[in-house]
């Protein structure tokens, strides 16, 4: 093999055929053939050379140092196996594949036996044409790292074999040291053989402290100081050796009067030897000082001699450091992840997540000691992960790995006792210089306690009757319970938007500044707004809230108090209409005391006027004055009348009646009273029934309500609306003096006007006898009072709905007449 052909195939081996560096040669006679399987190859990254003969690939190819050759088995009249064979005489290491399009079995054979790595059949399909380049590089690499690994052992060979001769000389006494574990241990074994190896009968060794040299041991004949504290004398031995970091050989003390001994009155010649031990930063870790040798004085040979034991002793005294250093971290460790309420490990990123380590209290957590789940002895910790939860865990912590994030966990495990776990797991991967994972390093923590906590929590949040929320000072809830969906609105709904927008805005400032006092740190009790609900109406609301700390969140407690609202307005509306009743009560004793007294007065003038009318001319003017005193005094009799009505003490002539007939009279006669401008509409029920009630007062009843709507739309006109129904009360209305309405069908009477209405502070007023918003002189004040007399007397009731700029609606509700009542 020429010298050429040797660099080649040295070349051609020890080149990486790395991503960037993968060379393939190609020999075909097809051009096409030739250039198609180039195409393909180049643009994933291979380096390609066409040749077409045996011969222009033997010329030009060594230049081109190929890791494979893609060989067709016939080159025209020359064959493919012949340039394999040709290969190998000259020494190529060129990986080869025959490629053929009508070859045998045992031509691929052939090719195989005669060198070629493998075979491809026309047409070539891609992915098995890569498939094979793979092998092959593969094939490569490791044959790469062979020799590299040969030529390694080689060097090692080389090194022991240098080591092995410089300790030759010092093994009979270095062989006893590694088995020291303990420095009090190893002092008097390395002290007794540098003594026998060096020759002499004195000598101490001394360890290097923060503050001093300490003594370990010592063979002298008399006592040398324990410790030797820092600084020492600038020009002792012992200085000498530390600052120098060499030996230190002194022939004869004596010779030299500027170095100070540092053996004490041990001497009994002037010869001595120091020699420094040494880490692998080189610093000092301790001293041996050798004197009294034997045949003085010390040679510069133990001088060699002693720095190589020395060495050896300095690795042994370092190892012994790292070897307690370590025992002494691991104690730390054990000792701290002892004390954490959860187990630490280190694991492989593998399907098994085998534990390179793996702390004791994970036999707390899932019942299996640590031994079991380190290197898989007996178990994988992937094996007691819950089968729901395997894989997003290992979803969750390759995408972690990807992104080069810690990973947060949690997730179930199953318990040797059969039970299931909750845990919570925090780790992050190690990363090579080169960005490979090395391992990943974690804790892992039990929460099961914790977790059914926030799992009954959360099932008290979900299913309480309350309104839960937890909001933001911001302005945003973030998370309500399902009791809200009685507001119509869904979680996404309501956490969608600013939370005060759904509050009425006239009591938004006032909500704004209570959620001041909270971020005050003052809880907040029994604060009312109204709320809006889906369908637009708001329904009040009741909310106990405290802020938590820590976390600038509150937590409320609402409860929707809209019926006890009503109902507390109700109760005050009773309240205020029975103490109404009982006022217009005394008031109609009163009226009706004195109405019976005032009624018996008229009598009296009424008779003597007929009287005296009797014995006067019709055409006298006394005659004419006393028809005045008569129609005065029968107008003073109809008011009469009307109190004695209010007052509920007239007689009655009560019978079942028809109270349509009675409206539509009304209506025809109040049609020629009132001013064009109101309109009137009537909406009558035909079969709305019979009615018990005196007919005048019935028709008094609907002249006073239809009279006083149209004197409210005097001015500025409108529509006066009448309505008679048949209307069913399923349950009892109590009334305001102790009685009760039975439920039943009833007829009710709706008079509406569309004027101004009534002010709300006239409105507890309206039926007090005598009271009248019209100027003097234009009314009684009866009108109303009489109907509510009325309408009262036969046991039914009168509601009016009013509010300003919305007109008046006066409803009145009669019973029906027992059978006995019809005629």
């Amino acid at each position: 093999m020429t010298d050429q052909r040797q660099d080649f195939a040295v070349a051609n081996l020890e080149t990486d055929p790395g991503p960037s560096s993968r060379r393939v040669m190609i020999i075909d006679d097809d051009y096409d053939f030739a250039e198609t399987l180039k195409d393909i190859l180049e643009p994933k990254g291979y380096e390609t050379a066409v040749y077409h003969t045996s011969s222009q690939a033997l010329e030009q190819g060594e230049s081109f140092h190929p890791h494979i050759a893609l060989i067709d088995i016939r080159l025209g009249r020359e064959s493919g196996i012949d340039l394999i064979k040709t290969f190998k005489e000259r020494g190529w290491k060129t990986l080869c594949v025959m490629v053929t399009a009508y070859g045998t079995l045992d031509t691929a054979v052939g090719a195989l036996q005669e060198g070629a790595y493998d075979y491809l059949r026309k047409p070539v399909d891609a992915m098995e044409l890569f498939s094979t380049l793979d092998r092959c590089f593969e094939k490569i690499r490791l044959e790469r790292e062979k020799i590299h690994a040969e030529e390694t052992l080689k060097d090692r060979n080389r090194e022991l074999e240098q080591i092995n001769s410089r300790l030759r000389l010092i093994v009979e006494s270095a062989h006893l040291l590694p088995s020291c574990s303990e420095l009090r241990h190893l002092g008097p074994l390395l002290l007794r053989e540098f003594l026998k190896n060096m020759g002499a009968e004195g000598g101490s060794l001394y360890v290097c402290r923060d503050d001093a040299l300490e003594l370990v041991t010592a063979r002298n004949e008399n006592p040398i100081p324990e410790t030797i504290p820092f600084p020492l004398k600038s020009r002792s031995p012992f200085s000498v050796a530390i600052e120098t970091k060499e030996p230190v050989l002194v022939r004869d003390i004596t010779e030299i009067p500027e170095i100070e001994s540092s053996g004490g009155d041990n001497y009994r010649n002037s010869s001595f030897l120091i020699l420094p031990l040494l880490d692998d930063k080189g610093v000092t870790l301790g001293l041996i000082a050798l004197h009294n040798k034997a045949i003085p004085p010390f040679t510069p040979q133990d001088r060699e001699l002693g720095a190589i034991l020395a060495s050896l002793s300095a690795e042994v005294l370092r190892e012994l450091k790292a070897t307690q250093a370590l025992q002494e971290s691991e104690e730390r460790f054990r000792t701290l992840v002892s004390n954490i309420p959860g187990t630490v490990y280190r694991c492989h990123l593998d399907p098994d997540w085998t534990m390179e380590f793996i702390s004791e209290n994970i036999e707390e957590i899932s019942g299996y000691p640590s031994s079991d789940f380190i290197q898989n002895r007996v178990r994988t910790y992937d094996s007691i992960i819950h089968p729901e939860d395997r894989s997003a865990v290992s979803e969750e912590v390759q995408e972690r790995v990807r992104k080069k994030e810690a990973f947060l966990l949690e997730y179930r495990i199953q318990h040797a006792d059969g039970s299931i776990r909750w845990v919570y797991e925090k780790g992050q991967p190690i990363f090579t210089r080169d960005g490979n994972v090395l391992w990943l390093d974690g804790a892992i923590f039990d929460i099961s306690d914790q977790k059914k906590l926030i799992q009954d929590k959360e099932r008290l949040f979900a299913l309480s009757i309350d309104m839960l929320a937890i909001g933001t000072f911001d302005g945003h809830l973030k998370q309500v319970n399902p009791a809200w969906s009685r507001l119509g609105w869904t979680e996404e709904e309501l956490t969608s938007k600013p939370w005060i927008d759904f509050v009425h805005p006239e009591d938004r400032e006032r909500t704004l500044d209570a959620i001041n006092d909270l971020k005050s740190g003052y809880p907040l009790f029994v604060f009312e707004n109204r709320f809006q609900c889906k369908n637009g109406d708001y329904r009040w609301i009741s909310w106990n809230s405290v802020p938590i700390k820590g976390e600038d969140l509150i937590f409320s407690v609402a409860r929707d108090i809209t019926d006890l609202k009503r109902e507390e307005e109700a109760r005050r509306e009773m309240e205020l209409q029975a103490q109404r009743a009982q006022k217009m009560e005394s008031l109609g004793v009163l009226a009706g005391g004195i109405a019976h007294d005032f009624n018996n007065i008229l009598s009296g003038i009424l008779g003597y006027t007929n009287l005296a009318l009797l014995d006067l001319e019709e055409d006298s003017m006394a005659y004419s004055n006393l028809l005045e005193v008569m129609n005065a005094a029968n107008r003073a009799s109809d008011l009469v009348q009307q109190i004695l009505a209010f007052s509920r003490q007239n007689k009655k002539n009560r019978r079942a009646v028809q109270l349509d007939l009675i409206l539509k009279e009304v209506l025809k006669l109040l049609r020629a009273s009132i001013p064009s401008t109101i309109e009137i509409r009537q909406s009558i029920q035909k079969d709305v029934g019979y009615v018990l009630i005196d007919p005048t007062e019935a028709h008094q009843v609907v002249m006073n309500l239809c009279t006083n709507a149209c004197h409210a739309m005097e001015e500025s006109g409108g529509t006066l609306e009448v309505s008679l129904e048949k209307n069913t009360l399923h349950e009892q209305i109590p009334l305001f003096d102790n009685q009760i309405l039975p439920a039943g069908e009833y007829a009710q009477l709706k008079v509406r006007d569309t004027g101004a209405g009534i002010p709300s502070e006239v409105q507890s007023r309206i039926f007090e006898p005598f009271f009248t918003t019209k100027d003097v002189g234009e009314g009684t004040g009866l009108g109303l009072s009489v109907a509510h007399g009325i309408v009262t007397a036969h046991g039914g009731t009168i509601e009016v709905d009013t509010a300003p700029g919305r007109g008046t609606t006066m409803r009145v509700t009669l019973p029906p007449p027992s059978d006995d009542h019809h005629d």
